[in-house]
């Protein structure tokens, strides 16, 4: 499989500056561009592809592309929807309609499953002719399970703690890994 391209990022990150300024005790404003940052490095680490979770928290489009027609295997779970398209013969990317597939779950992820089993001609001489963007996430901030919006508040606030000398003092502690466990996801 080859890695997937983000499409269009989230919208909004899981946690506001608000609640990463209550969550710290900060009330002044003069950091608020450290500590949103902080919030951002802090999702970072568990959103997305090259986060330790494997899965997107707020919803954000994503493309992932495959050398050869079959069942597609998608990269993270919570897809909310997909459209498939590809390269055809002639070098035009075409799209399939909707009722020509299905998602489906299963133990490694979702999969998209074609009703037929005759697929189009595509353009072989491109590496990955074929396409599926898909929705992936939550939701909204609200929507994304409350012990991973903690585990982000905790995260921030230690970085801002100890911005100089994060490296000599933060460990990952018990709390941290026993509020994100439940939720990473293990590509297989």
């Amino acid at each position: 499989m080859l890695v997937p391209q983000l499409v269009t990022p989230p919208a909004e990150l899981p946690v506001s500056l608000e609640m990463a300024k209550e969550q710290a005790e900060i009330d002044f404003d003069d950091r608020d561009a450290l500590i949103q940052a902080f919030i951002g490095a802090a999702t970072a680490h568990l959103d997305g592809y090259s986060g330790i979770l494997g899965r997107c928290l707020v919803s954000q489009e994503w493309r992932q592309d495959f050398a050869c027609w079959g069942t597609l295997r998608l990269p993270f779970p919570d897809v909310s929807s997909v459209e498939v398209s590809y390269i055809d013969a002639a070098g035009v990317r075409q799209t399939i309609d909707t009722a020509d597939y299905q998602i489906a779950a299963e133990p490694g992820g979702p999969v998209v499953r074609f009703v037929r089993r005759s697929y189009p001609a595509v353009f072989y001489d491109d590496v990955a002719p074929i396409s599926v963007t898909f929705q992936a996430g939550y939701g909204t901030a609200e929507d994304v399970p409350w012990s991973l919006r903690v585990a982000i508040l905790q995260h921030a606030a230690a970085m801002f703690e100890y911005r100089e000398s994060l490296a000599d003092r933060i460990e990952p502690t018990g709390v941290y890994e026993m509020l994100i466990a439940p939720y990473r996801w293990i590509r297989v």
